[in-house]
């Protein structure tokens, strides 16, 4: 019988990126009825993250497409909107953005 001998093992490191983190988006957005409205919300957060819309209606003339609100304002009304950035590996943050719409 041959006697054992152990192989040392590696360890497997994986780098995971790291979780999005948004900064300060200036909000809340006191706007008027009929005012133009762009919102890259990839500016506000760090990676390069999915972003997508979760929460919250969008205000009537600002559609989300891409990362970026973007419109003019149609109705007076009050809305918050959840944003949530996704990194390559899952990780998630989220954020609200308040607008405030009045008539003209």
């Amino acid at each position: 019988m041959k006697p054992l001998t152990a192989t040392p093992v590696q360890p497997i490191v994986i780098s995971l990126p790291p979780a999005p983190v948004w900064s300060d988006i200036p909000d809340p957005y006191n706007l008027t009825v009929g005012d133009s409205f762009s919102l890259d919300l990839s500016s506000y957060v760090t990676g390069r993250p999915t972003i997508t819309r979760n929460g919250g209606i969008l205000p009537a003339g600002l559609p989300f497409i891409n990362g970026i609100l973007s419109g003019k304002v149609t109705t007076v009304e009050t809305r918050g909107i959840r944003f949530t950035a996704t990194n390559a590996a899952g990780a998630t943050l989220s954020e609200w953005v308040n607008f405030t719409i009045q008539s003209d």
